[in-house]
């Protein structure tokens, strides 16, 4: 026997969702963050892990290898950002005012990390939570095409700690709410 698909009687109502509440409490967390500074400090955390990014000198006769740190930089900021911050709202806006920074000093950079499939390499590393560091070091000797390489595997698992130990101090900085 055939269903009868003009009939209702078979479809299940879970529950009321009312995207209202959900609405009200995102815009409650802004309001909390922005009238204790921590909106402000977001884009200032943003503005600084720009300008790291940016000043690193790395191998200046290597040109490939210093842009796979800067694109390594780039993802440890976004990690920084929602682990150093105090809410999802000032993670994003971090990410927001970082990427504007990027964009507004070095237009061409902005456009080669914003083309760029190392990220998603990347963040496949953070489904890996046993070994984050180990995975982001491997994936750093892997874009700068020596995945087997010891030395580069370390120096990327070094790279990206050493960028989250000094994002964390600068967020401490800050003194979010």
């Amino acid at each position: 026997m055939r269903p009868d698909f003009d009939e209702d009687k078979d479809i299940k109502i879970m529950g009321q969702y009312n995207n209202n509440d959900k609405e009200d409490t995102v815009q409650a967390e802004h309001e909390y963050h922005l009238q204790h500074g921590n909106i402000e400090k977001a884009r200032q955390f943003g503005a600084i892990m720009a300008d790291e990014v940016m000043a690193w000198e790395g191998d200046q006769d290597n040109t490939d290898l210093l842009l796979n740190e800067q694109f390594l930089y780039v993802f440890a900021a976004t990690v920084a950002f929602d682990c150093f911050t105090p809410s999802r709202i000032t993670a994003v806006t971090a990410l927001s005012a970082f990427y504007d920074r990027i964009k507004q000093s070095s237009p061409e950079f902005y456009t080669t990390i914003s083309s760029s499939p190392a990220f998603s390499f990347y963040y496949l590393c953070l489904r890996n939570r046993s070994d984050l560091g180990k995975c982001v070091g491997q994936t750093f000797a892997m874009l700068c095409g020596c995945g087997e390489d010891k030395n580069l595997i370390e120096r990327g698992k070094r790279l990206y700690s050493d960028f989250l130990v000094s994002a964390q101090g600068k967020s401490s900085q800050l003194k979010f709410a």
